[in-house]
């Protein structure tokens, strides 16, 4: 952005923007009142002066959100600096002396952003687009007017010219911003978070009121800035990626515990080692055991699950491959989907029977538990800080984790086409959790009649 902001790179390092780093692509994620807009409207106005024909575009999800917040805004920005402008309604374009302009599209309508070229874009609350893949092709659209040139009077490009393309936006859940700037960031796209307290102008009632409005979740997006679950709620509430980090990996003779749901085109497989109360103990708790018995006890006794890799295979066929090759130096025992029995990947034998002929041990109930089940046996290890996952080793399962929420429709873990989606790796990685760790329901008896 051209105001004076520190980006956040993914990786957590700061660097403030200076002129020999430009940010071709950066973003300004913030709470609620944080002042995202009016630093659009003044960074629009700076870019639409610096030269006479310099063209801006500006982009909202909407034209009634551009026309109810955006253009008052710039226009007021206009007036406090004495320039004088036209405001062509119906083409939704501002004109100012010099052949300047700005121009207001939606983004709901990528179809108009055509024909026409710009020197700087700002793109406002791009999360509140339903469909991402809208979102998308609007941004794709964008950045391909972004291309008009700032030339001196010779023709050669001025010393200062740089295209950028400058988002602002209130985090929505997980969706076009998290996805473009956090989880898989693309080359020249860094970001800024804000909370809303970060605007000392904001009366602190105006925090205290959305903190009353609002659910925890709602109030790290809309309070704090923060990537969050916030429609549905997150199905792994209890999860947190950096209390629960671990750098362990699998050494030789582990005995690895392997979560494997079943799908033809991409089967799902978490393989775990297992916390015992030996990892838990502290060093002068370790010396007081005297007796090898009571050390050997505590060594074997299971009480958590520390996740250290994970994998995607096409079949079961593949499945049985990669366990037996990657995983040759240690003991294997799988926890897996129980419809497995039932449904194969394979047209001629069950998924489980195929894993038996390969001499894996199989450990599944004769049907699976209920969802809720599953989902509170993980969610109280990782309550209870018996859970463990390497980030490095298994990046596909922190996204999932983090991700997955709670269906409006039906009040379950949302559900997803396709194979190894998000569902189908919760459900691997919930498997192992499940049987050993199994919700009992508590049956009481009446004695009172």
């Amino acid at each position: 952005m051209r105001v004076s902001l520190e980006l956040t790179y993914p990786q957590g390092e700061m660097h403030k923007m200076k002129d020999e780093y430009k940010v071709p692509f950066p973003l300004f994620t913030g709470g609620y009142g944080c002042g995202k807009s009016e630093i659009l409207a003044i960074n629009a106005v700076r870019d639409v002066m610096l030269f006479p024909g310099c063209r801006v575009g500006i982009y909202a999800p909407t034209l009634d959100l551009l026309d109810l917040n955006l253009v008052p805004r710039i226009q007021h920005r206009l007036d406090q600096l004495g320039i004088n402008y036209h405001m062509n309604t119906a083409k939704h374009r501002l004109m100012i002396r010099g052949g300047r302009e700005i121009i207001f599209r939606s983004m709901n309508d990528p179809g108009r952003i055509v024909a026409y070229e710009v020197y700087a874009s700002h793109v406002d609350e791009a999360d509140l687009m339903i469909n991402i893949k809208k979102a998308t092709d609007a941004w794709d659209r964008i950045i391909a007017r972004n291309r008009q040139k700032w030339e001196n009077l010779d023709g050669t490009l001025h010393p200062k010219h740089f295209n950028m393309v400058s988002a602002y936006s209130t985090p929505e859940g997980y969706k076009f911003t998290y996805k473009r700037w956090s989880k898989k960031p693309g080359e020249g796209y860094r970001y800024v978070q804000a909370p809303t307290s970060s605007n000392w102008t904001l009366d602190e009632a105006y925090i205290k009121n959305l903190k009353d409005t609002y659910t925890p979740e709602q109030c790290k997006a809309y309070l704090l800035g923060e990537w969050t679950n916030i429609f549905n709620g997150s199905v792994y509430t209890y999860f947190n990626k950096k209390k629960l980090s671990t750098n362990k990996v699998i050494s030789r003779g582990d005995i690895l515990l392997a979560g494997a749901d079943f799908n033809y085109g991409g089967s799902c497989v978490s393989i775990y080692t297992g916390i015992t109360e030996w990892d838990r103990l502290s060093k002068e708790e370790r010396e007081s055991l005297t007796s090898k018995a009571s050390i050997r006890k505590a060594m074997n006794t299971q009480i958590g699950l520390r996740m250290i890799d994970e994998c995607t295979v096409h079949d079961t066929e593949q499945m049985v491959e990669v366990l037996t090759n990657d995983y040759s130096k240690n003991r294997v025992i799988i926890y897996p989907d129980a419809t497995g029995d039932s449904n194969s990947s394979n047209a001629s034998e069950s998924d489980i029977a195929m894993l038996k002929l390969a001499r894996f041990q199989i450990k599944a109930n004769p049907s699976n538990p209920r969802i809720v089940d599953r989902v509170n046996s993980l969610q109280r290890l990782m309550y209870n800080g018996l859970f463990e996952i390497n980030p490095d080793t298994c990046p596909k399962s922190v996204e999932s984790l983090q991700e997955h929420a709670y269906s409006e429709r039906t009040n379950l873990p949302e559900k997803f086409s396709g194979p190894a989606t998000i569902d189908d790796r919760n459900d691997a990685a919930g498997y192992p959790s499940a049987f050993m760790f199994p919700i009992k329901k508590i049956i009481t008896t009446r004695t009172d009649f």
